[in-house]
């Protein structure tokens, strides 16, 4: 190598190689920083049956369902929790509580995008319990889970008639008090959504 005087230079070429290796290295970093970006929700790989119910069944058994955070986290949506808002009687006289509720942005592909997402959450005044109410669309096209697949996981299951359809629904209660899943299946006996409750059947 020339160095600007026209003169082959040892210490011109070591010089021109560590730049070439600080530009590699910088490069490296970029690609390494995109390839490492964290993956929303809905970008992420489907998870399997079993891992699938897993995390769910962890939320019934062990999170508290009103913590929004924790149910996120676990079952892979993110909410958008609302300002809080007073309940009144019927006569809209006395507060007898606050209710909150956490809206769906975004999903992870387990669940139908256009389906029904509820997550409800309610303080009654003068009780030191909270109700709330969480409800998935499962979108049966991309994972189908059966009634095999949900027994091998919880394990003691209830099976009744849905209420409203032609399905069948398992009902699940974990050893915690004033909690219970619900789930719902399809004619084809797939899994179609799941259906969360707490302190539902207080007074």
């Amino acid at each position: 190598m020339l160095c600007v005087d026209g003169r082959a230079n040892v210490w011109c070429v070591s010089i021109a190689l560590r730049q070439i290796c600080i530009a590699t290295a910088i490069i490296g970093v970029g690609i390494y920083i995109v390839g490492c970006r964290n993956l929303s929700v809905n970008e992420l790989p489907i998870r399997a049956k079993r891992d699938f119910l897993m995390d769910v069944k962890t939320v019934v058994d062990i999170v508290e369902l009103s913590d929004v955070d924790s149910v996120s986290s676990r079952l892979r949506v993110v909410y958008r929790v609302k300002p809080s808002e007073a309940v009144f009687d019927a006569e809209k006289k006395s507060v007898i509580g606050y209710r909150v509720e956490a809206l769906k942005m975004v999903a992870s592909k387990e669940y139908r995008a256009d389906g029904r997402y509820v997550y409800g959450m309610f303080w009654p005044t003068e009780r030191s319990f909270t109700r709330v109410l969480l409800a998935l669309p499962v979108n049966a096209d991309m994972t189908c889970v059966t009634p095999s697949d949900l027994i091998e996981v919880f394990g003691d299951v209830v099976k009744r008639p849905e209420p409203h359809g032609n399905g069948w629904g398992y009902v699940y209660t974990p050893e915690r008090v004033g909690v219970k899943a619900i789930f719902g299946f399809l004619s084809n006996h797939c899994l179609a959504s799941v259906t969360l409750f707490q302190n539902n059947s207080y007074d």
